[in-house]
């Protein structure tokens, strides 16, 4: 099948629209292929295709992740693997209401981690600090990009390749240098400590711990900003803890564990079982 580029229309769309896409073209048995990022997904057919993406990135965001590239391939790629790091801790075993609370997190954590460790130039280091944090965190993620290419002749998978990126490394050391302060964090906290969710830390309201959980993130190079959380809960049921808290702008919510992935990984199952026969 000829990999040439073809024009491909990008939009927003979800899940299951993608699958019912994949389930035409393959009962049509005519030649197209499926790829999948952490961002995107494509299906391309004929002269033609489709992309779909789960949210737009700015230009910006891919300059900074070029820049990112051209500054950590000077340096070996750390060795630290994906199942060697985690996003969140904590030690809940029951339901938690904590009437007020305080969230004191890191700013500009991975990026401020490849700065520290000299594996960024400063020019790209405020570059990354000019973006905004949507578009850093996702410049920096790109180190760990994941694609799957599925291609397809006569409504079967006829090739799978699966490209991860050399660098994700460097990835994977800024979420372990994150982990390990934050756990010198917890420690700190002892019986106020709530939960660690990727590069903050929740404590139950306590002026004085905060101050020096302040202080050990800037001994060890890292700013960070506090906020004063009300009624801050944790509700647990089989497979997840929703935590939920109020600021005086609005009300914020999410679950632990959350796959930042999960789209892509339904994609990936969907097509596998989909598929009847490799040829």
């Amino acid at each position: 099948m000829s990999r040439n580029k073809k024009n491909v229309r990008a939009s927003l769309t979800d899940r299951l629209s993608i699958e019912k896409m994949i389930n035409a073209l393959q009962g049509s048995e005519c030649q197209f292929e499926v790829s999948l990022t952490n961002y995107t997904t494509s299906i391309k057919f004929a002269e033609t295709g489709e992309k779909y993406l789960k949210t737009f990135r700015s230009r910006k965001c891919f300059s900074a992740y070029q820049k990112i590239k051209k500054d950590v391939k000077r340096y070996l790629v750390p060795d630290v693997e994906e199942a060697q790091v985690r996003y969140f801790n904590h030690d809940i075993t029951r339901d938690i209401f904590v009437e007020k609370a305080m969230q004191i997190d890191i700013k500009k954590a991975y990026a401020t981690v490849l700065y520290n460790e000299g594996y960024i130039e400063t020019s790209t280091y405020e570059y990354m600090n000019f973006i905004s944090k949507q578009d850093r965190l996702a410049a920096v993620g790109m180190l760990a990009s994941v694609k799957n290419y599925f291609y397809y002749e006569g409504g079967k998978i006829s090739e799978h390749i699966l490209e991860q990126n050399p660098l994700r490394g460097f990835f994977f050391y800024c979420v372990k240098k994150v982990e390990e302060i934050m756990n010198v964090c917890k420690m700190e906290a002892h019986g106020d400590y709530l939960l660690t969710w990727v590069d903050a830390i929740y404590i139950k309201y306590n002026e004085k711990l905060c101050s020096e959980i302040r202080r050990i993130l800037l001994y060890n190079g890292f700013n960070c900003e506090v906020t004063v959380l009300d009624n801050f809960s944790c509700v647990m049921d089989r497979s997840k803890i929703q935590v939920t808290m109020h600021t005086e702008q609005k009300k914020k919510s999410f679950f632990i564990p959350h796959n930042q992935n999960v789209q892509v990984n339904q994609l990936v199952s969907f097509i596998i079982s989909s598929n009847k026969e490799i040829v």
